[in-house]
């Protein structure tokens, strides 16, 4: 079971700019999501959207990933999910992995 889940955004520098849709980027950004078990065992996950590319922006990820770090919290395990936001649902993913 769940017991504490949190998300920690991060900013990464890039040595040389990448371009993605048409935008050239010169940072990575996204978000960690930590999630520890009655037992102390911690699992990480990642949800970085890429601008230009990804359905959904990070601000999307975000709130997504809040909401569900708040549930994780207040009710256990929850294994199943409604349709997310596919950077969500693969950070979620790997978190429980």
């Amino acid at each position: 079971m769940i017991r504490r889940a949190s998300v920690h955004p991060y900013r990464l520098p890039m040595t040389e700019p990448v371009v993605w849709g048409g935008i050239p980027q010169t940072t990575r950004e996204g978000l960690l999501l930590r999630l520890e078990d009655a037992d102390a065992r911690v699992g990480w996950g990642d949800a970085a959207p890429l601008p230009g590319f990804s359905r959904e922006t990070l601000a999307d990820a975000r709130r997504h990933l809040d909401v569900r770090a708040a549930s994780f919290a207040s009710d256990g395990d929850q294994l199943e999910f409604p349709p997310l936001p596919p950077s969500v649902h693969f950070a979620i993913d790997l978190a429980l992995a």
